[in-house]
């Protein structure tokens, strides 16, 4: 019997194991705020407004969420956040307000926007040039990496949400009432482009390139183009509130909304698969670095982590013929792992 138990330990040992399947794990962030927007820039470094006048910041792929201070005052909150590296990024919120930092959000310093209505939505092309939107209409411009804000005549007095630009002329805004208005000349001039009639608020909207475009709204209504903006065909995706849609390349995207719903689409929208989320708060923004790696944010505090808990099919170890090694796997808490053991 004793050398049956240590011919089993042995083998046991000497297996390699492998991770596999990519799914979505709780983070702990450390606060019960609800979460509205948020911006990684890698696979390691992250940002979420967290309520008056703090951000939360990872730097080690949302391992750990420390706060970060705002230093505007206990009344600023930010509604969204770009980050263009790193080091700087521009943030938007209530009452007209901008800020950018240049050292990572240590430290944040305002900017004259030239307005005072909400500002929902910010989109940079690159460290000078971006755009924000929000009440009434309200579109503002910089060319100058925010030294100066100029506001720009967006074609529609309804709120707008959300903005998205694929170049430094072609971009789009949506937001309340189906209104949809695009430019092709940087903003000089917008045009409205679509009042969809049967799409309530439009919440967000992301393209992949000036032709092929999607945006989601209240309602669960996906709509999506491939000319432009010229058409828009709209989908039921069977869920009452859809609020951030991201896409990684042309064919595969994601998608979150109330009551912790996650869809996903590998064909390029023309159908898409409900992904377990494991909460049931609403999700309110989601953001992918790459293909592999995302971030979802929403209310009491929820961050969702999607990706390989190692690596799929990664070998961990291979050990050689030692029966006193042993292999330890440190997990996130409320992290899941597939192992296979491979007998050789």
């Amino acid at each position: 019997m004793k050398k049956l138990i240590t011919y089993l330990m042995l083998v046991a040992l000497l297996a390699s194991q492998t991770a596999i399947a990519q799914n979505w794990t709780q983070q702990i962030s450390g606060t019960t705020n609800n979460l509205a927007s948020l911006y990684s820039v890698d696979s390691n470094v992250g940002w979420i407004p967290n309520g008056w006048d703090s951000m939360l910041h990872t730097i080690n792929g949302g391992n750990d969420w420390t706060t970060q201070t705002i230093g505007l005052g206990p009344t600023i909150g930010f509604n969204s956040i770009k980050f263009i590296n790193s080091s700087l990024g521009y943030a938007v919120g209530g009452g007209g307000i901008i800020a950018k930092t240049t050292d990572g959000g240590s430290t944040w310093l305002e900017q004259t926007s030239g307005t005072t209505e909400h500002l929902f939505s910010v989109y940079f092309v690159d460290s000078n040039t971006g755009w924000a939107v929000g009440w009434n209409g309200i579109v503002v411009n910089t060319t100058d990496g925010g030294n100066t804000w100029n506001t720009q005549s967006s074609a529609t007095s309804d709120k707008l949400f959300s903005v998205h630009f694929v170049n430094a002329s072609t971009g789009w805004a949506v937001g309340d009432y189906g209104v949809i208005v695009n430019t092709t000349d940087g903003g000089n001039t917008w045009s409205l482009q679509s009042q969809l009639p049967d799409v309530y608020a439009l919440l967000s909207t992301f393209f992949v390139s000036t032709s092929t475009g999607w945006a989601v709204s209240v309602g669960g209504k996906i709509i999506n183009t491939t000319d432009g903006g010229s058409n828009w065909y709209i989908q039921s995706s069977g869920y009452s509130r859809l609020n951030s849609v991201y896409f990684t390349d042309a064919s595969i995207g994601w998608i979150v909304g109330d009551n912790g719903t996650i869809l996903n689409t590998t064909n390029a929208g023309n159908s898409w698969n409900t992904q377990n989320s494991g909460t049931s708060y609403t999700l309110t923004a989601v953001c992918f670095p790459n293909a592999s790696t995302g971030y979802a944010v929403g209310d009491n505090g929820t961050i969702l982590k999607y990706g390989d808990i190692t690596g799929t099919n990664d070998k961990l170890l291979n050990l050689n013929n030692k029966v006193l090694q042993f292999i330890l796997i440190l997990l996130q808490r409320q992290q899941f792992l597939e192992l296979m053991i491979i007998f050789k």
